[in-house]
């Protein structure tokens, strides 16, 4: 198993706390924390970027099922046989298991603070209705 992108999620996850807590320590005198959020969905480039990739999603799913066919079988026995618990993944592949939900868990911290957790999706649709 590749250490690398493991120890990369867990010392971005340790950063994130630390600049947290620093956040919290350098409050202004009046006690309340001044945030600025960013808004990366307010930038047209990023708005494309979002709707292409939702045009791709189909195309993205084949190509994870051609790299993991054995992710496909059990997907397919699940939707169309019997049902396969969860715990049996977690069990043919805990560091997998454990890897992907902290890949998972990082990268949707990362979209919330740049603010395209929902796929820009809010954006896209009102600059589609205010288009037509």
């Amino acid at each position: 198993m590749k250490r690398s992108p493991t120890i990369l999620a867990v010392s971005l996850l340790l950063a994130a706390g630390a600049a947290r807590a620093e956040g919290v320590a350098d409050l202004p005198p009046g006690g309340e924390p001044v945030a600025e959020r960013v808004n990366l969905c307010e930038h047209q480039a990023v708005r494309e970027v979002a709707r292409i990739e939702k045009e791709l999603r189909p195309a993205k799913e084949i190509a994870a099922y051609v790299t993991n066919p054995t992710g496909f079988a059990l997907k397919m026995v699940n939707d169309h046989v019997v049902h396969i618990p969860k715990w049996v993944g977690i069990a043919m592949d805990p560091r997998g298991y454990a890897r992907a939900k902290v890949i998972d868990y990082v990268r949707k911290e990362a979209k919330k603070a740049v603010g395209v957790e929902g796929g820009c999706a809010a954006e896209i649709a009102a600059e589609e209705t205010a288009a037509t």
